[in-house]
């Protein structure tokens, strides 16, 4: 049975500053978002040309393919070749987007009293997808200094839970932006042993700043405890369209495809086309990553020297601020009462730790024309 007062203590506090953030806009006051992970530059026009003329086309704009799109998953097949992964477009699913898979996978893979093991920070979909297959919560750590898996506390929690059914990771990661290192992908996965599924959340997978990102599929000897998330929302701008996928070890897609059958029934097929143009056009994606890149350098060199801890962006669309001192010191009870009081003094909307499981921490989001002043805003703030 499903306690509703876990969720009730769940409320996405992203969103609650963002309402407060617009009552200030209504007040006619400067405000400058750094809360939503949507890009600041448009859906590419040529994205938005397929979209159109799938539409304007009877044939296309009424398919239904539970599955998705053949064409899509061959293109999806072909990126990841590129990578030097081969992956089996037969183990290619499509959704709209990724949050409905995490719910999905972990509904399916998740019985009550199994355990899930989540990173420490994590994405809060992650949370609310196990309270709702009513499974066991267990946390392993990412260093919030080096972006680095704390593989003690994960070591641990494998010894002491016989019950483990499914591990998460997030690479990049949200909110930290760390990227996590192949050497260290390899020895979770070693660790793992195929004793239980391994869920890799590679949605940023396309915005690293420096080094090259290694997709977990690349450290398995099979795919037959890998599953692989990866969407369209973010380096590719499609963000309130809703198309993700998910790469499924084969002895999954059969029971899978018929969820799919019963709840989705079908992905927009225009969406699908235009994630096939999407897929075409990683030249715009970089320059994307070009300029977040030089965001992340700006905000760690300007903050430095303030009161609070920068924590360097490897990647993603964020970058971390650890205020714990800073809280304690001027009688802040946690980061969301920061956040509010940045956002009155400053004008500045950021999002509160407390999201992610991190109390005195504070995440900003790349996605803002006007990023570099904000900045300078919380440097006034904090110095």
């Amino acid at each position: 049975m499903i306690d509703f007062k876990d969720f009730e203590k769940l409320e996405f506090l992203m969103f609650s500053i963002e309402r407060l953030a617009d009552q200030l806009l209504q007040s006619q006051k400067k405000i400058i978002k750094l809360t939503l992970g949507k890009c600041e530059f448009p859906l590419s026009d040529q994205v938005v040309d397929v979209f159109k003329n799938i539409l304007d086309n009877k044939s296309t704009r009424e398919i239904v393919l539970p599955h998705g799109l053949t064409e899509l998953k061959q293109k999806i097949s072909q990126r990841y070749k590129t990578m030097g992964i081969n992956v089996d477009l037969n183990t290619i699913i499509i959704h709209n987007g990724t949050s409905p898979i995490f719910k999905s996978l972990f509904s399916f893979l998740l019985k009550p009293n199994d355990v899930v093991v989540l990173p420490k920070p994590y994405y809060p979909l992650y949370l609310v997808s196990a309270l709702l297959s009513s499974s066991i919560v267990k946390y392993y750590n990412i260093n919030t200094e080096t972006g680095e898996i704390d593989f003690e506390s994960l070591l641990t929690l494998v010894k002491e839970n016989s019950n483990i059914k499914l591990i998460v990771i997030n690479n990049p990661g949200n909110p930290l932006g760390n990227v996590i290192k192949k050497d260290d992908l390899y020895k979770l996965y070693q660790l793992v042993d195929n004793k239980f599924y391994i869920i890799s959340d590679e949605i940023y997978d396309n915005i690293v700043f420096n080094g090259q990102f290694a997709s977990m599929l690349e450290v398995s000897d099979n795919n037959s405890n890998i599953i692989i998330t990866n969407g369209f929302s973010k380096g590719h701008r499609m963000y309130s369209r809703r198309l993700g996928f998910a790469i499924l070890p084969p002895q999954l897609i059969p029971s899978f495809q018929v969820i799919l059958e019963h709840t989705v029934l079908t992905v927009d097929p225009a969406l699908q086309y235009a994630g096939i143009k999407a897929l075409e056009l990683e030249d715009e994606v970089k320059i994307i990553t070009d300029l977040y890149k030089k965001r992340s350098e700006y905000t760690y060199i300007t903050l430095l020297n303030s009161k609070i801890k920068p924590i360097f962006s490897e990647g993603s669309f964020y970058f971390s601020l650890d205020c714990r001192d800073y809280c304690k010191k001027n009688s802040f009870k946690n980061s969301v009462n920061l956040a509010i009081d940045i956002l009155n003094t400053t004008g500045v909307a950021l999002v509160p730790g407390e999201d992610f499981g991190l109390s005195g921490f504070l995440r900003l989001s790349f996605t803002n024309s006007q990023y570099e002043e904000a900045i300078d805003r919380l440097y006034d703030y904090f110095k």
